[in-house]
């Protein structure tokens, strides 16, 4: 029977790998019988290292030189690390327990006769696995946050073309005498692209109002929607599609309840307008 914990350790691994002779299977049997959390607990996960290292790692051939190499660097490592329970089952006893004794299976052409080599072997490989996962996974994350990057530049960059535009055109919004002097919102609108950005200041209503922003298209008002403002009373709106140039004429902003106007027109007061024409 193996002398220390770490030897059945070592035969987990070897069932794992399908490599245990007769008498060590057996051993293994008889202490999984007799009850181990330890050895219940480990045996699973080396099962598993197997299976998933056979699934990522490519079997590679060495050559002849190689090879050799290695079996020697093996050998000398057992020959260094045998127990002291192992040289006496080295020794000869009768022919005919030699003779008994079931060859050991080797896994592959690498020969490893240190069960307690090929368990670390798997958890690194099982590492190096995991590890290369996780590394592919935060490399899917920052290719998604440059895409995602670059449309925000490109967005940024459109609405910047229409301040730039050739023939944009600034509307000053100014208070009117329902609104605070303090008020100012300046219009750029691009006729050609049919988009408009406005810049609002000062804009702090109560908790319980909303500022809403309307376009007065053949003499009509059309809302635009509530004007988000930040502290400070500062607020940025951009829109798209807001109408032909022939069709726009002013844009205006009322106070309204909480929510907007619940109609196509403003209900409160309208305390800024901008004309096109001025």
């Amino acid at each position: 029977m193996p002398e220390s914990h770490d030897e059945f350790f070592d035969l987990c691994a070897g069932y794992a790998l399908e490599s245990l002779d007769a008498e060590e299977h057996e051993q293994l049997e008889a202490h999984l019988a007799a009850g181990c959390p330890l050895c219940e607990a480990v045996l699973p996960r080396f099962r598993s290292t197997v299976t998933e290292m056979g699934a990522v790692i490519d079997p590679v051939t060495p050559d002849a030189r190689t090879k050799a190499q290695i079996l020697a660097a093996i050998r000398a490592t057992d020959a260094r690390t045998i127990t002291p329970r192992a040289r006496r089952a080295a020794t000869p006893t009768t022919p005919a327990t030699s003779a008994n004794r079931t060859p050991r299976r080797w896994p592959t052409w690498l020969g490893w006769s240190g069960w307690g080599a090929a368990a670390i072997f798997a958890i690194v490989a099982y590492v190096g696995w995991n590890d290369r996962q996780q590394a592919r996974s935060d490399l899917d994350g920052a290719r998604a946050a440059l895409t995602e990057l670059e449309n925000q530049v490109r967005q940024e960059a459109l609405w910047g073309s229409v301040m730039t535009a050739r023939d944009s055109e600034i509307v000053v919004l100014l208070p009117t005498a329902q609104g605070s002097p303090e008020l100012h919102a300046r219009v750029t609108y691009d006729p050609t692209s049919e988009r408009a950005v406005i810049v609002f200041e000062n804009l702090s209503a109560p908790a319980d109002r909303d500022y809403q922003l309307w376009a007065i298209r053949d003499g009509s008002p059309q809302s635009l929607g509530l004007i988000d403002a930040v502290s400070g009373g500062y607020a940025v709106v951009r829109l798209e599609s807001i109408g032909a140039d022939e069709m726009l004429s002013a844009f205006a902003v009322s106070i309204e309840d909480k929510g907007g106007s619940k109609s196509a027109a403003p209900e409160g007061d309208v305390i800024m307008v901008g004309s096109r024409e001025n």
